[in-house]
């Protein structure tokens, strides 16, 4: 294992000096650089899932009041129409009952990376955790269909684990290059935060699915 200038470690074995020297390089180059800190859905894609939402809750009304107005004067006993209608009733409050959080999600998902903390929220509130008590980031990253490309074509979910709880951050519509900042930045960010308290940052990878991948940033003892 190697310890890379921004204090982190790699667990994949490098053969070939030469390559190793390059990446080392070019960690050192980054950590030079100031690294995005504020991360929200771009402004088309927030104003996509604004106009989902809206949609949502207009289908869910008509849902509602269908039903209804059968419910008030049936044209037709049959039983299959009562279950339609009640499928369709039911089906009209899951969609306004999602309103709220796809809409506030939408406008108000938000990361935002300091030096000492973290602040996540996926809808009105939010939650702050510290790096001093974070034990492990894990990024489920989406992978392309072919598996010879190796290609990432996003992210799902960013998780930040602490002794006792969990905090999640939903990024499943964030662009390509937003995901490859958000990843220097938590790397880079978490291995600053660990310097000078006995710990240092391993960046391990792990492979559950052909269309997924794993990477984990973590807290480990120096030695």
């Amino acid at each position: 294992m190697k310890r890379l200038s921004n204090g982190i470690e790699h667990s994949n074995e490098v053969e070939d000096d030469v390559p190793f020297l390059n990446i080392e390089k070019e960690e050192f180059e980054l950590v030079e650089e100031e690294p995005r800190r504020i991360f929200t859905f771009p402004k088309k894609i927030k104003q996509v899932k604004v106009f989902i939402a809206i949609a949502q809750v207009v289908s869910g009304l008509f849902f509602i009041v269908l039903p209804i107005i059968y419910f008030v004067n049936p044209q037709n006993n049959e039983l299959y129409l009562w279950l339609l209608a009640i499928l369709a009733l039911i089906t009209g409050m899951i969609l306004v009952g999602l309103f709220p959080r796809n809409l506030t999600k939408a406008i108000f998902s938000e990361l935002v990376i300091e030096e000492d903390k973290i602040r996540i929220r996926n809808s009105f509130n939010w939650d702050e955790i510290y790096w001093k008590d974070i034990q492990d980031i894990l990024i489920t990253e989406r992978l392309s269909s072919d598996p010879s490309l190796n290609r990432s074509i996003g992210a799902s979910i960013v998780k930040f684990r602490t002794i006792t709880k969990g905090y999640y951050y939903f990024v499943d519509s964030y662009p390509v290059e937003d995901i490859k900042e958000l990843k220097e930045a938590l790397k880079l960010t978490f291995a600053k935060a660990m310097k000078g308290t006995g710990y240092s940052v391993n960046e391990k990878h792990e492979r559950p699915s052909i269309r997924s991948r794993f990477i984990f940033y973590e807290k480990v003892p120096e030695f």
